[in-house]
């Protein structure tokens, strides 16, 4: 929902204005100074340079600009490039196999604060959102709730239903719904302006964006027709028998969510998995490719993390005439072939019982892991029986700071804020935006800088069990592609097994000493390992301990 409120702080992203800075013109960059910086910092040679290698050669950057190099707001933005450089590391220019992890630095991005940075979450100096107001959370309440309603973008094109959406609308408690909040008609109106304009764009497209301010949520009921539904429902079917059989129930579930295809099981491990870098994997007859390939090698500490002793730096490039970047083709930069989308794959069933009838809900999470470079995520719910229709919850990083730093008030008037904005200052810069419904047959869109959790639920009848199954696709930045399966053979340890248990030389072994054998490889993985991994790599992405101690260590700090 475009929300028009403090347009000066909505705009402070936009293409039209600085990206980083409103200051003084000595003090903030343009978007082309800051490509400028950028391009001339990632492309020195090695050993990187420094803050003051960047001052030194200022004035040839910038012949007539009048920005001031010691500006605070300049040496922020210098430094996160400095910094983005360290991690990137050098390039090896022997590998054929150019991608992070092979070849290139596991942390390598195409740019810097480009489009297509957005899915790195929690970074200083990436992504952040503005912070919404306690009224703007209603709006989009409101437009969320409306759009779940029969035949809506039909309702909204007849004046008296509208008339009665809006007496509804500013009937409701609101303040019980959110702290400090109310809605007004001026609200009202702005909302159903909104819902007639989305009622235009379903009925050509299917979609309806919500969630909608700084990025969006997109939801359709029509993409999964009933016929898709039934052809994914028998191709699904031996996969959930087996995982059933195998019992790989997710941890900390009691026994309620069935992994039917996890990525985390088997993922790629740098030291362990085995990569083909010349040759691909095909899908049919990929079994006969397990075990082969060379071990991808535990990436290189990034420079930052080294310890150096002493250097020399190369004068000749710091004196070299700089040569301002062309500009960037937004249509070359948004062109892809259909060769280059990866998408990553994870099934997943909730079966509450009527001896355990309630799902406790999700955590808060954030897909993938930075090496898996996610940024997007579409959920199909193609299967759901007796169970009540889920809330599935957003909330995003938010410019607290920002907020902080342009709002007017006194000095520990923490309360005055938060009447205003959805946002508790002196806890944590995440704010909650609200959550969409879902049901089957509903598909939902959302970008990785969203968080999400996946509400609690129970069955509708008690006396016999129910499910919900989802599909989830998660796409890889197209600009950033990674290593995939089309590389690396499969590492699972009972495959490979299976493979050679047919091969004449391991029948004429005794059982016990093929068991024997299979109990000591290393390599492929076995199952008991697998989940191992995956534990550890459950830990690694937990989100709430580690925005925990964030939170506290900011709440400790003064807001000017």
């Amino acid at each position: 929902m475009e929300i028009q409120n403090d347009s000066s702080r909505r705009d402070a992203n936009s293409e039209s204005s600085p990206r980083l800075f409103s200051h003084g013109r000595d003090s903030f960059l343009t978007k082309d100074e800051e490509r400028t910086i950028e391009s001339w910092i990632l492309n020195a040679p090695d050993p990187p340079p420094c803050f003051q290698d960047v001052k030194e050669n200022f004035e040839d950057m910038f012949k007539s600009s009048h920005t001031n190099p010691d500006s605070a707001f300049v040496k922020i933005f210098v430094n996160f490039v400095l910094n983005v450089r360290l991690q990137n590391g050098p390039v090896d220019p022997g590998s054929p196999f150019n991608l992070p992890g092979h070849g290139l630095p596991l942390t390598r991005h195409t740019s810097v604060f480009g489009p297509h940075t957005p899915y790195l979450h929690g970074v200083y100096g990436g992504w952040n959102a503005p912070t919404l107001m306690n009224r703007e959370v209603c709006m989009l309440k409101f437009v969320e709730d409306t759009t779940n309603e029969s035949e809506w973008w039909l309702k909204v094109r007849e004046p008296e239903n509208v008339l009665q959406w809006k007496r509804q609308v500013l009937e409701l408690p609101w303040a019980e719904y959110w702290p400090h909040a109310d809605f007004t008609e001026a609200m009202a109106d702005a909302c159903l302006a909104e819902l007639a304009k989305k009622a235009n764009l379903f009925e050509e497209t299917g979609m309806v964006p919500v969630m909608d301010y700084a990025a969006y949520v997109i939801k359709s009921d029509t993409l999964l027709t009933q016929t898709l539904k039934d052809e994914l429902k028998v191709a699904v079917e031996p996969l959930e028998s087996f995982q059933r059989s195998q019992k790989d129930w997710q941890p900390d579930t009691d026994g309620k969510v069935l992994n039917v295809v996890d990525p985390s099981l088997y993922p790629l491990l740098y030291g362990t998995s085995k990569i083909l870098p010349d040759q691909h994997v095909p899908l049919d007859g990929c079994i006969d490719y397990c075990g082969m390939g060379e071990v991808i090698p535990q990436p290189p500490k990034p420079i930052l993390d080294r310890h150096i002793v002493n250097h020399v730096r190369d004068k000749g490039f710091f004196k070299r005439d700089i040569q301002a970047p062309s500009p960037r083709n937004p249509r070359a930069m948004m062109a892809m072939e259909v060769s280059q989308i990866q998408v990553i794959v994870k099934m997943v069933n909730i079966h509450p019982t009527p001896e355990k009838p309630i799902y406790e809900g999700s955590p808060w999470q954030i897909e993938g892991q930075a090496i898996e470079r996610i940024c997007a995520t579409a959920l199909f719910y193609y299967d759901c029986d007796n169970i009540a229709d889920t809330p599935i919850s957003f909330r995003t990083q938010g410019d607290r700071e920002d907020l902080a730093h342009k709002s007017h008030y006194i000095v520990g008037d923490w309360l005055s804020i938060e009447k205003v904005f959805a946002m508790k200052i002196r806890e944590t810069r995440l704010q909650e935006i609200g959550s969409v419904l879902t049901r089957e047959g509903r598909a939902i869109f959302y970008p990785n800088v969203y968080q999400n959790r996946l509400g609690p639920f129970e069955l509708v009848d008690k006396t016999r069990p129910g499910h919900c199954k989802m599909l989830a696709l998660f796409l890889v930045d197209p600009a950033n592609p990674i290593i995939s399966t089309a590389n690396i053979p499969p590492q699972r340890q009972d495959w490979w097994s299976e493979k050679f248990e047919d091969l004449s030389l391991v029948r004429t072994l005794p059982p016990e000493l093929w068991h024997q054998i299979n109990e000591n490889v290393d390599f492929p993985i076995s199952k008991e390992t697998a989940k191992k991994n995956r534990a550890e790599m459950t830990s690694e992405r937990a989100i709430e301990p580690y925005f925990e101690v964030l939170d506290v260590v900011k709440s400790q700090e003064p807001v000017p």
